[in-house]
């Protein structure tokens, strides 16, 4: 079978608020003559954004299961044979989730976030679900179609 990659990445609107909210504090660390702070936060502000241009969330579906990694911090895979169920939601997330990234609900359990909208909710055979944001949803709802006949 035919396998489903999907990519995403911080959320531009939101490095660009991070850029902008830097650049206030900035000016207000200058206008209180807190000059070496502003130089030694001007250091970490650039290897932040830096680090959120280069973060990136792949989601990878196919024979063997799901596959996830979110570089640095997390690269799993969830084997078909430890998954119960599969759905396709709808969210907003700031409401269901509040924000972006990775966030946990009480609805949807842990999530990685990176757009409102569809998303592709997993149950796992212990109980847990955990949460993909998904760009094409009529290519998964095959995908999990064909798992569903396959048990």
């Amino acid at each position: 079978m035919q396998e489903i990659k999907q990519t995403f990445k911080f959320p531009r609107i939101l490095t660009i608020a991070f850029v902008i909210q830097f650049l206030v504090f900035i000016l207000f660390c200058y206008k209180t003559n807190e000059v070496n702070n502003a130089w030694m936060l001007t250091s970490i502000f650039f290897f932040l954004i830096g680090a959120f241009l280069f973060f990136k969330f792949h989601l990878k579906i196919d024979d063997s299961g799901i596959k996830y990694s979110f570089f640095p911090f997390v690269k799993k895979t969830i084997k078909w044979n430890n998954i119960t169920n599969c759905e396709i939601n709808k969210i907003s997330a700031l409401y269901d989730f509040g924000g972006w990234g990775i966030r946990y609900s009480i609805k949807y359990g842990w999530g990685y976030i990176f757009c409102s909208g569809d998303v592709l909710t997993v149950y796992k055979t212990n109980g847990k679900r955990i949460t993909f944001s998904i760009k094409d949803k009529q290519e998964i709802e095959k995908w999990i179609e064909k798992q569903n006949t396959k048990k």
